[in-house]
C-alpha cells in the first residue's frame, strides 16, 4: 500500500515534510519529495508491531484502542463539524491510512504558567488590589490540522470566564505560534482577568478555554479539557534595609566633632511593623583623642512611595540606648518601595 503525505500550515506555521516524516512512527517506506513524503509499502505486520497489538487483521487494527487519535495522519477522522473537534474511526478501513502515523502524537492541552489544575494563583500587592491582573498560558495544540477541519480559520482565542459571575472576560487574540517540536506548537500569551470579589481571605474561580475561528459564529475548540484555577490576593509589605544608612547631623554642643557614626538593628515584624532598638552614636572628639557615646535624640524618616515621610523620634539615653523601641507602621502603602533618611541630635560636653 502507498500513499502520498502533504505538508501543512496551521495560522502561518508550517510542518514541514521533514517534520512528517521525522516525527512518523515509521510505518512503511518514507522518502522526502519536495513538501511531500510519498510512504510505501505498508504492511499490516509492521502496522501491528507499532501498536503493540496481536490482531492481524486490518479492522481490528484501524479501531484500536492503543491509536494515537491525536496523530495527524491516522485512521481516525478529525472533523468539526460544530464547535468542537470529533474523531471517528469507522470503515472503510485502510491500510494506508497508517502513513506517518505517529504513536507519540502530543496531546492538546490548556495551562496558566505557574499552577496547576484547580489550584491558586497568588496576585501579590502592597496595598489595595488593582482591578484587573494578567495571567500567563501554557497551551499546546500538538500536530492536527485545525485549518484543515475549516478552511475559514483565521485565528485562535483564548478565553478566560469567572464561575458564578457574569462577565466574560475579553478574550486574547493570537496570531503568533512557536513550533517547539516537530510534533507541536505553543501559544503563550498574557490574558487579563477581572480581580472583583479576591482578597487575602477570597479566592475567586476561572475557567480558561481556546478556540479557533473564522471571526464570526465559527468556533473550533481545542480537543482539550478547559483549564479552572483560582486566584487570591497575597499583600507584600513593603521592607527597607536599615544597615547602617548614612546620617546627617545637627549639632547643638560646643565642641568640634572630626567624625560621628550612628547604627542600628532593625528588624520587619509580621510583615508590617519596622521595629528599631539599639541605636549607638559614636563620636570623635577634636583634641580629646578618644570616643564618647552621646545622648539626645534619634530621628528616623521612612519615606515610602515617594509620599510624605513618616517621622519617629525617640530619645538615646547615656551611653547609646533607646529608652523605647521605635515602631513604624509599614501598612497602607501602594508600592513595595522604600527610602531612608535619618538624623540624630545630640549634645556632649
Amino acid at each position: 500500500m502507498n500513499k502520498t503525505i502533504n505538508s501543512y500550515t496551521v495560522l502561518g506555521t508550517t510542518f514541514t515534510a521533514a517534520d512528517i516524516q521525522s516525527r512518523s512512527s515509521h510505518i512503511g517506506g518514507e522518502a522526502v519529495v519536495g513538501n511531500d513524503v510519498a510512504v510505501t509499502d505498508i504492511k499490516i505486520s509492521e502496522v501491528r508491531s507499532v501498536l503493540g497489538e496481536s490482531v492481524n487483521n486490518l479492522k481490528g487494527l484501524n479501531q484500536s484502542a492503543n491509536i494515537n487519535k491525536y496523530s495527524n495522519f491516522s485512521p481516525f477522522s478529525i472533523e468539526a463539524p460544530f464547535n468542537s473537534v470529533v474523531f471517528n474511526n469507522t470503515a472503510p478501513f485502510n491500510l494506508g491510512d497508517f502513513a506517518c502515523y505517529n504513536k507519540d502524537a502530543v496531546t492538546p492541552s490548556i495551562g496558566v504558567v505557574g499552577v496547576e489544575e484547580g489550584g491558586t494563583i497568588l496576585i501579590h500587592h502592597c496595598n489595595s488590589l488593582p482591578e484587573y491582573g494578567l495571567i500567563e498560558t501554557d497551551i499546546h495544540l500538538g500536530e492536527i490540522d485545525y485549518e484543515g477541519l475549516y478552511n475559514g480559520v483565521n485565528s485562535f482565542v483564548v478565553q478566560v470566564e469567572s464561575l458564578g459571575k457574569d462577565d466574560v472576560f475579553q478574550p486574547a487574540i493570537l496570531a503568533d505560534f512557536t513550533k517547539i517540536s516537530n510534533n507541536d506548537i505553543q501559544v503563550s500569551t498574557s490574558v487579563t482577568i477581572d480581580l472583583e470579589g479576591v482578597t487575602e481571605l477570597s479566592s475567586r474561580e476561572y475557567t480558561m478555554s481556546a478556540y479557533f475561528t473564522d471571526g464570526g459564529n465559527k468556533k473550533i475548540y481545542l480537543p482539550a479539557a478547559s483549564f479552572s484555577f483560582n486566584v487570591r490576593a497575597r499583600i507584600d509589605h513593603p521592607t527597607i534595609d536599615l544597615n547602617n544608612p548614612p546620617p546627617s547631623w545637627q549639632d547643638e554642643g560646643e565642641c568640634v566633632t572630626e567624625s560621628l557614626l550612628a547604627s542600628w538593628d532593625a528588624v520587619l515584624h509580621s510583615g508590617r511593623y519596622l521595629h528599631v532598638n539599639n541605636v549607638y552614636v559614636i563620636g570623635e572628639v577634636a583634641g580629646e583623642g578618644m570616643s564618647r557615646m552621646y545622648s539626645g535624640d534619634a530621628t528616623l524618616r521612612v519615606i515610602l512611595d515617594g509620599g510624605t515621610p513618616i517621622v519617629n523620634t525617640v530619645t538615646i539615653q547615656n551611653g547609646g540606648a533607646l529608652s523605647e523601641e521605635l515602631v513604624i507602621d509599614m501598612g497602607g502603602y501602594v508600592n513595595c518601595t522604600a527610602e531612608v533618611e535619618s538624623s540624630i541630635t545630640y549634645t556632649s560636653c
